[in-house]
């Protein structure tokens, strides 16, 4: 058998068929997705869509029960006119930004601003966005 070092479950919905809402069976899995890392030696990644206001549906386990919580979120914010225009102007600018929500044995790191690169190829770190 192969020696992977990360297993990732994408979403979370298409692996957890019990009910996310009971405690016990979210910690059940969790500790069984645990025994298989700690048995294989690898690490896992559980990738779960929230709603729009930020939250993992279900029991409060699915946090509670892991290590690490990191989250990928959309920020939105207002755009101002340019100086001295007025009208009509977008209303919300998207960014992208990825901070860690729990870290159980380290410090937290401080959160990273995403953007796609010029040739569109991928995400890149930049420096957080300024409200101006």
């Amino acid at each position: 058998m192969a020696k992977y070092e990360l297993v990732v479950l994408d979403p979370l919905a298409a692996v957890y068929a019990s009910d996310e809402n009971q405690r016990g069976m979210v910690r059940a899995f969790v500790g069984a997705m645990d025994g298989l890392c700690q048995q294989h030696g690898c690490t896992m990644l559980v990738l779960a869509h929230s709603s729009k206001e930020q939250v993992v549906s279900g029991s409060t386990d699915w946090k509670n029960a892991v290590r690490v919580v990191l989250v990928l979120e959309a920020v939105k914010r207002k755009v101002r006119p340019p100086e001295g225009q007025t009208g009509t102007w977008p209303v919300e600018q998207v960014g992208v930004r990825l901070y860690a929500e729990k870290m159980n044995e380290a410090v937290k790191p401080s959160p990273v601003w995403l953007d796609h690169g010029k040739d569109h190829r991928g995400w890149i770190g930049v420096e957080r966005p300024t409200d101006g």
